[in-house]
Formats: C-alpha cells, structure tokens, sequence
C-alpha cells in the first residue's frame, strides 16, 4: 500500500509577504523602465546611480523570491535584510538631500517593505521556513 505523504501548506504570513515582493518587484522594473527612458531623453548621467541602485535591489529580491519555496533559513534572513535596505535606501537619499517629508516617508516604497519585514517576523513564518 502506498501512504500518504504530508506536504505543509506555505503559512498564511508568508504567502502574503510572497505576493507583496511580487508586487515590489514589478513595480521596480516599472520604476526601472521610467528611470533609463528619462536619463535616455535627458542625457543626464547622475541619474545611472540611482538606476543602478534600483537594479541592485529588484536583482536581490528577484533572487530572494526564487528561493522562496526551499525553506531555508537563509532566505527568511535575506528577505528580511533586502527589505530593510530598500526601507532604508529610500529613506536615506532624501534625508541626505534635506528633502525628507512625512509624505516620502508613508509612501508604498516604504509600507510594502515594512509590511513584508512584519510578516516574516511572525513565528508561523519562521516555523515554516526553519524546517
């Protein structure tokens, strides 16, 4: 007789933390888009580190997010991480240009991290990825 083999569903948390990075994701190569097609017909060059930054970050959490489903440790701590650079990211180069409002700070670049970071904080996310 064969038996039954018992799979874990993904905890409610996670999924959703999953499905929020999605979203981050292809909002960021929308940004990334907008971003090359205004240096492209501007022809300015200071905005590629922006542009690079961006890249850097969509590149971490596209590879975060197709890990996902292994369960490891190391990608709860690498989401989290990659979340709270992009928190940080774009908290930091308005403080740094003097330009920093309450509005750039309750924007979705900063809830949808935020919102992540707590998910994944909660235990049944941490159950299932330390397995």
């Amino acid at each position: 007789m064969t038996e039954a083999i018992h799979i874990e569903r993904i905890p409610a948390t996670a999924r959703i933390a999953r499905r929020l990075m999605i979203i981050e994701v292809a909002f960021s190569l929308l940004r990334i888009a907008i971003m090359i097609s205004a240096a492209i017909t501007a022809f300015r060059v200071p905005l590629l580190l922006p542009i690079l930054a961006v890249v850097s970050i969509t590149a971490l959490k596209y590879r975060v997010l197709s890990g996902w489903l292994s369960r490891r440790l190391s990608v709860l701590r690498c989401a989290i991480a990659v979340e709270v650079i992009t928190v940080v990211m774009h908290l930091a180069l308005p403080l740094l240009g003097g330009d920093l409002r309450w509005i750039k700070a309750v924007d979705l670049n900063t809830l949808l991290p935020l919102a992540v970071v707590t998910l994944l904080l909660t235990p049944a996310a941490a159950r299932w990825f330390n397995r």
